[in-house]
This record gives C-alpha cells, sequence and structure tokens, in this order.
C-alpha cells in the first residue's frame, strides 16, 4: 500500500504474512532459497512506482515478511533509484539469504535501515538480519506472542527500548541458523514440502482452522494424513526432526 506523506515523499508498506499455510509455506522457503516470488513481485512494485514518480522519495517499511520484502526491495533495485529511498523500517521481520546480505546494494542501504524485534524475537531473528537492531519491551508472553506489535509497549510516541534480547530468542536463533546450516537445501526443501503438504493435505487452510471449533477434528485428519507418507518420507521427517531438537537442546545447554 502507498501513502503520500508530503508533496514530495511517498511511503510504501508491504504486507506481511497472513494466516494462511500457503503463506507460511512460502516463508519458510527462505530457507533455501536465494530468492522467493514475493520479494520478486515486491521489487517490481517499487519500480513500477518510480516510473510513475521518477522525481519522488519513498520510504519502504513492513511488519514480518512485509518487512522482509521491504528490505529486498530496497537491497536490489538499481543505484540511481536506490538514492532516492529515504529510509527502510521492519518490524520483526526476517532478514535475508546471506548472499543477498553481501550485494553492493544492501550494503548500500544499511545506514538507512531501521530493525525493530521484540525481546523475545523468534520470526525477526530468522536467515541474515542486520546487526543494528533495536530491541522493543513487548508485554506478550512467548516469542511468537510478541510478533504481534500491538504488545509492544509505547511512552512520549516512542517505542519503549530494552538493551537487548531475552535467553529464548537468542538460543532459538543459534538453533535455527545452525539447522538450516547443516542441512542441505535440497532436503529442507523436502522437510517443509512434507510439512505444510500434510497440513494442507489435511484439510487445514490456515492457523486459525487449528483454534476452531473443528480444531479437534482437524488435527484427526492430519495424523490420518501423516500415516499416508512413504516409509521414506517418514524417515527424512523423523530424522531432521530429531536433529532440529538436538540442536535446540545443544543450545540451551550451552545458554
Amino acid at each position: 500500500m502507498t501513502y503520500r506523506l508530503t508533496l514530495d515523499t511517498y511511503l510504501i508498506v508491504f504486507r506481511g504474512t497472513d494466516d494462511s499455510i500457503i503463506g507460511w509455506k512460502e516463508d519458510f522457503h527462505l530457507t533455501y532459497m536465494k530468492e522467493i516470488p514475493a520479494q520478486k513481485h515486491a521489487l517490481r512494485y517499487l519500480k513500477n512506482f518510480f516510473a510513475h514518480h521518477p522525481k519522488q522519495k519513498v520510504i519502504l517499511a513492513g511488519h514480518s515478511k512485509g518487512g522482509n520484502l521491504a528490505i529486498y526491495a530496497a537491497s536490489q533495485i538499481e543505484q540511481s533509484l536506490q538514492n532516492q529511498i529515504t529510509a527502510v523500517y521492519t518490524f520483526d521481520a526476517p532478514g535475508l539469504h546471506k548472499e543477498l546480505t553481501q550485494t553492493e546494494g544492501y550494503q548500500r542501504i544499511m545506514d538507512r535501515t531501521k530493525v525493530f524485534i521484540p525481546q523475545g524475537s523468534i520470526i525477526g531473528m530468522m536467515m541474515e538480519i542486520p546487526n543494528n537492531q533495536i530491541i522493543v519491551h513487548s508485554t506478550a508472553l512467548g516469542g511468537i506472542a510478541q510478533h504481534d506489535t500491538f504488545s509492544w509497549q509505547i511512552e512520549d510516541k516512542h517505542f519503549v527500548q530494552l538493551d537487548k534480547t531475552n535467553s529464548d530468542s537468542q538460543q532459538v536463533d543459534t538453533t535455527f541458523k545452525e539447522w538450516v546450516a547443516t542441512v542441505p537445501d535440497e532436503e529442507l526443501q523436502l522437510y517443509f514440502d512434507l510439512f505444510f503438504g500434510t497440513i494442507l493435505d489435511a484439510g487445514i487452510s490456515s492457523i486459525n482452522d487449528l483454534s476452531s471449533f473443528k480444531a479437534i477434528e482437524h488435527i484427526h485428519h492430519l495424523f490420518i494424513q501423516a500415516q499416508s507418507l512413504t516409509q521414506e518420507e517418514r524417515e527424512t521427517m523423523g530424522r531432521l526432526t530429531q536433529l532440529l531438537i538436538d540442536t535446540r537442546y545443544q543450545a540451551w545447554k550451552n545458554r
């Protein structure tokens, strides 16, 4: 969505993931894909904006995957247009593929980028994120609940800031990055295809389905669908899940 703030400055806000299983599946594609379709679409949107507003300044922003799309578009657009981007704001957004963070465009936009994450961030610690995070105090319990920005505290029109993320956030960050680094890309793709495919085949199309009055029925169908996996698929799921658990335990042990 695009807003006109002043005569010469616009704000483009990219939407984050909704509660659809398909949306969450694409988010996890970030673990093994350099670029995902949504990122390329965001870049096209930004280029199209500049084609119609060639002399205007723009601020980019987004929450969750929306923030990921904002930093991707800002870092991958040509330098002449990138110079018209005055700031990028991301809110508990996953980072980019490591290879993208090493590009000149990414390095150029860093001094105009502000990264906000809650103290228990999980989503906002995924992938490679800038080092200059601003830690915001959230009153929610648990990192997933803190992803909801309505729990972020504000005083005098500014976020209440903390010095660092908490131990749980740091351990989850270590766990996920080490697990992703250990598992080959083709196995990560197979794992998430099987994981989300099983959920979709069970008739679960959104996160909300698991909290609806039909939740027990959906979970029952999920278990039935899991039984239809081949022996090889079950072995892959079990092995990689166990590796993830072991990695999480090691991160806790080394805290």
